[in-house]
C-alpha cells in the first residue's frame, strides 16, 4: 500500500492460489478481487480508557488521605505531650 493508494481512497488487492490436486494434475484457483475504500473504519474500543476525572479523583484522595494522617499523627504527638507534661 502506498500514499498514492490512500489518495485514491480505494485499494485493490488480488489473489489467485495454485497447487496440484491428489492425482499430481497442477491447479489454479480463478482470481479473487477485494476493493476496500480508504481510510478504512476506526478500530473498535474493546477496552476502558482511563478519563481523566478519575485520574484527579485519585490522586485528590490519595492526597487527602496523607493530609489526614498527618494531622492524626501531630494530634496524637500533641496528647502525648500533654500527658508528660
Amino acid at each position: 500500500m502506498t500514499q498514492a493508494d490512500l489518495n485514491a481512497g480505494t485499494i485493490r488487492n488480488m489473489a489467485t492460489a495454485g497447487g496440484n490436486t491428489p492425482g499430481g494434475d497442477p491447479f489454479t484457483s480463478d482470481p479473487s478481487v477485494v476493493t476496500v475504500q480508504t481510510p478504512g473504519t476506526p478500530l473498535a474500543v474493546t477496552g476502558w480508557e482511563v478519563a481523566t476525572w478519575v485520574v484527579i479523583t485519585g490522586l485528590a484522595l490519595l492526597v487527602g488521605g496523607g493530609v489526614l494522617l498527618l494531622v492524626r499523627r501531630r494530634r496524637t504527638a500533641d496528647s502525648v505531650g500533654q500527658m508528660t507534661d
